[in-house]
């Protein structure tokens, strides 16, 4: 068993881990998750001796790693297998005596050695690179030989710091898959790592470091973060906190009148954009993307092994769709058009109608435009 008891690393006056306290049981497999920069790569260099605590205990099946003799030290590291974020490989030597070199150190035989190394190689599907020189290698068979050389001796614990850095997203998928069949095998797996695919398709114990102190411990995924607790109201202009709810008024100040009316709320800000069209489908897995909602049943999440089995796939060939006629709908019934309403008549002029014809005007009435004066029968009768 791993045990930290309030762990503190500091460099200068910078303080790395601040009171780092978690228990890691045997056969057990851990996410230690963060922010780049947060002192995920210290913990682990604390884990395996290779720098000391300012304050605190690291304590391994009982034994203080700050009490352990330096050469007792060295034997402790070959009971761990370690996969640094770098790989640390030696570039000039091929995978096969990378791999060997574990056990070239610990003392093997020849015959146990080529036989492990044999193995590893077809584990880590390597056969075909093995007498390649390793800076000649892409970047994911890099961190499988890095694997291979951190297991070739059968550790009881595995720490790997970021082994998927530099890795696409297929890649990781199958470094995980060997973590997890390292762990299977028995061993306990500290993995350290701020991809939130690999630590949401591995579904493990999650620590969680932000700013040198542990915020989270359970089982779940990346973001499953504890709510932040709320702020204090900031104190008065002359120090002093503001009542609480409910408290009386301090003396001097006016209390509240019960009967004014209350504040009119602002009004809300007119806007023309257009509300964003409802999402379609199932929730967003971290790993597979995507899924299809069934009616009435939440999607179930995809596991390491079907993200891998899915990744594997190969993609099927683009067709072209063909248009198909749109069928002719069909006729409706017609529809009876009402009646249309009766007309009213057009309302009377205000205007009299013309007199007839030969018809004298009324006595008062003026002659109309252009009409010539009447005359007097004297003068008619001069005329004629």
């Amino acid at each position: 068993m791993i045990l930290l008891d309030n762990v503190v690393k500091k460099i200068g006056k910078r303080t790395i881990l601040d009171g780092i306290t978690f228990a890691i049981q045997p056969n057990e497999f851990v996410c230690i998750t963060g922010p780049s920069g947060t002192g995920k790569t210290s913990l682990m260099h604390l884990m395996i001796g290779a720098e000391k605590v300012t304050s605190g205990e690291i304590n391994v099946d009982g034994v203080d790693l700050k009490k352990v003799p330096r050469r007792a030290l060295q034997m402790y590291r070959r009971r761990i297998g370690i996969v640094y974020q770098d790989a640390k490989l030696l570039w000039n030597r091929t995978v096969r005596e990378n791999i060997a070199f574990p056990l070239e150190v610990c003392g093997a035989s020849d015959k146990v050695t080529k036989a492990r190394v044999e193995e590893l190689l077809k584990h880590m599907h390597l056969t075909v690179q093995a007498d390649t020189l390793c800076y000649a290698l892409s970047g994911g068979e890099k961190a499988r030989v890095a694997i291979a050389r951190a297991i070739v001796h059968k550790p009881m614990i595995v720490l790997a710091d970021e082994p998927t850095a530099s890795l696409d997203p297929h890649e990781s998928l199958k470094i995980m898959k060997i973590f997890k069949n390292i762990h299977k095998g028995g061993a306990t797996v500290v993995l350290a790592s701020h991809d939130s695919f690999i630590v949401d398709a591995l579904k493990t114990r999650v620590i969680k470091i932000k700013k040198g102190k542990v915020i989270r411990d359970s089982i779940g995924k990346y973001d499953d973060d504890p709510p932040e607790p709320a702020e204090a109201p900031a104190p008065a202009a002359d120090g002093t906190a503001p009542p609480a709810e409910g408290e009386p008024a301090a003396e001097g100040e006016a209390p509240a009148d019960p009967n004014a009316a209350p504040a009119a709320e602002p009004a809300a800000e007119a806007t023309n954009k257009e509300a964003p069209p409802a999402p379609t489908g199932g929730p967003v897995d971290a790993v597979t993307g995507p899924t299809p909602a069934a009616e009435g049943a939440a999607a179930p999440e995809a596991s390491l092994d079907d993200a891998l089995a899915t990744a594997a796939e190969p993609a099927a060939p683009a067709t072209t769709p063909t248009a198909t006629p749109a069928a002719a709908p069909a006729a409706e019934p017609a529809t009876p058009q009402p009646a249309a309403p009766p007309t009213a008549p057009p309302p009377a002029s205000s205007a009299p109608p013309p007199p007839a014809v030969g018809t004298p005007p009324p006595v008062g009435t003026p002659p109309p435009v252009g009409t010539p004066p009447p005359t007097e029968e004297g003068d008619e009768t001069k005329a004629s």
